[in-house]
């Protein structure tokens, strides 16, 4: 693809972007009370937001998981006001790497009994092709392959906490509306590679929709995890509740690694036209403590599933 086809994948995303549907605040009634929330890449932006919402609603325990302690030391001080008397935890989890993936499950496991919701926030956008220490283009390693196996590795845990209060937990992925941008339509995976051969041959990377790749991956993801572990539960059986949802056009430091002239030019729509975090954090908090199990396998928008 070449860059003036780049340029159109480009602003193709924001311009859909002028006019934001509202997102309704979450119901005053919402409590978290004695409920355990892990969130992450919750030291900054939306995540920290979210974190902070979580308590605001009464939460007991939040989790922040980060690759930085120090910097998730400084995000729980900041955020502990919203409720004074909940515990908030930072653990380390670098999503470069598989080993700090299953080190922090582990942790996880070993100190958790129960676990309400399991919010997988964290993710990067770059320009530029590289490979994480796995092997794998890092994109794809941060937004979806360590997402996927921490998921899996945590989802018994859910079940566990679900069945032993009668009530559904939650695994709740951030992703994004621009999954639609992808570039399967005009080169989709060969016959003789599978998807994550695919995405990690550097002659795929398309720069400007890579981003988008992972989060059609997430959504995919969701929806199978989800077609494998269908609802009807009961109370003796509850369900865990999959979901999946787009924050909207937020304004954050998310896109801090991208070319300046992408970067500059996106500061000044996000000026214009983006969602606060406060509000892009609503939705995180509706999927992970709010949705009903009509939301199980789907993808949300705005606080409610997209068509």
């Amino acid at each position: 693809m070449d860059d003036n086809q780049d340029s159109i994948y480009s602003w193709c995303i924001p311009m859909g972007l002028f006019f934001q549907e509202a997102v309704p605040q979450n119901p005053p009634s919402t409590n978290l009370g004695g409920k355990t929330i892990i969130i992450t890449g919750a030291n900054s932006g939306l995540g920290l937001e979210a974190a902070r919402q979580f308590l605001q609603f009464n939460a007991s325990r939040v989790i922040l998981a980060v690759r930085s302690i120090a910097k998730g030391e400084a995000a729980a001080a900041q955020i502990q006001l919203a409720n004074p008397d909940a515990e908030v935890k930072v653990m380390k989890l670098d999503l470069d790497s598989y080993d700090s993936v299953v080190a922090f499950a582990n942790q996880v496991k070993q100190e958790l009994t129960d676990m309400h919701a399991l919010v997988l926030n964290a993710g990067m956008n770059q320009y530029v092709y590289e490979t994480s220490p796995t092997g794998h283009e890092r994109l794809l390693q941060v937004n979806f392959l360590s997402h996927a196996v921490l998921a899996l590795q945590l989802l018994p845990l859910l079940q566990r906490t679900a069945s032993k209060e009668g009530s559904p937990t939650r695994l709740s992925l951030v992703s994004s509306f621009s999954h639609r941008k992808h570039s399967m339509t005009r080169n989709p995976v060969g016959r003789d590679e599978s998807i994550i051969q695919h995405f990690d041959n550097p002659a795929n990377f398309v720069r400007q929709v890579r981003y988008s790749d992972t989060k059609l991956l997430m959504n995919a993801f969701v929806a199978e995890l989800a077609r494998r572990l269908p609802l009807g539960g009961s109370k003796t059986d509850p369900p865990v509740i999959i979901n999946c949802l787009c924050p909207g056009f937020v304004w954050t430091d998310f896109n801090h690694r991208l070319p300046w002239y992408i970067r500059w030019p996106a500061i000044l729509l996000e000026m214009l036209f983006a969602r606060s975090a406060e509000v892009g954090a609503r939705t995180i908090v509706h999927a992970a403590a709010v949705a009903s199990e009509e939301s199980h396998g789907k993808f949300m928008e705005s606080s409610h599933i997209a068509e």
